[in-house]
């Protein structure tokens, strides 16, 4: 389903639950808003999309959770607080 409507093939690299889903959308929205292509879609690359997620959850664990589904490896950005 997230398929429709995007032209390009879609990998899911990683997916996650939270307890207050519309907050972390539109937090998410709100940091990611300078790569907003349409819609829902935003033009990022999954290492951005994983620093909009930490800063909005402060989950720094997320980076070792999905290094072995990206292409090449990722970690937090040297601006990024330490994990903890």
């Amino acid at each position: 389903q997230l398929q429709t409507g995007q032209p390009d093939r879609l990998t899911v690299i990683y997916r996650w639950a939270t307890h207050d889903s519309r907050a972390l959308e539109s937090a998410m929205h709100a940091l990611l808003d300078e790569h907003h292509h349409r819609g829902e879609w935003f033009a990022i690359t999954p290492e951005q999309a994983l620093r909009a997620y930490t800063a909005a959850t402060g989950d720094h664990a997320v980076w070792a959770r999905v290094e072995r589904w990206v292409r090449r490896p990722v970690g937090p950005a040297a601006s990024d607080p330490p994990p903890g």
